[in-house]
């Protein structure tokens, strides 16, 4: 099993609207490529009054790497170019493929 994670850096004026589009447009884009339990996170503390930004790392499951390349091929240019043409440099983001060695949960 893969841990997908990517830590975004938002302008906080966009915060609500980027929670908005992760959840309405990114996840189900990922999900259709066998992608599953989403979470979104905020960081606490994770906000910088001086800067105005606030971080959030959406993680993502995957059940293989042919799911996860998937998902990075059919979906993420799109899913890239439309977070850079509507936010510019509003949204910053950084992402990690892990590989899951242990999972209490199951």
């Amino acid at each position: 099993m893969i841990l997908y994670n990517t830590t975004f850096c938002i302008d906080t004026k966009l915060h609500d609207e980027f929670i908005e589009f992760l959840k309405l447009h990114y996840i189900p884009a990922a999900e259709s490529s066998g992608m599953h339990a989403a979470l979104v996170l905020a960081m606490r503390g994770g906000y910088d009054d001086d800067n105005n930004t606030r971080t959030v790392a959406l993680q993502m499951r995957a059940p293989s790497e042919k799911a996860l390349e998937q998902f990075r091929t059919s979906h993420l240019p799109t899913i890239y170019n439309t977070i850079y043409s509507r936010w510019g440099t509003g949204v910053a983001m950084f992402e990690s493929t892990l590989d899951i060695i242990h999972d209490s949960e199951r």
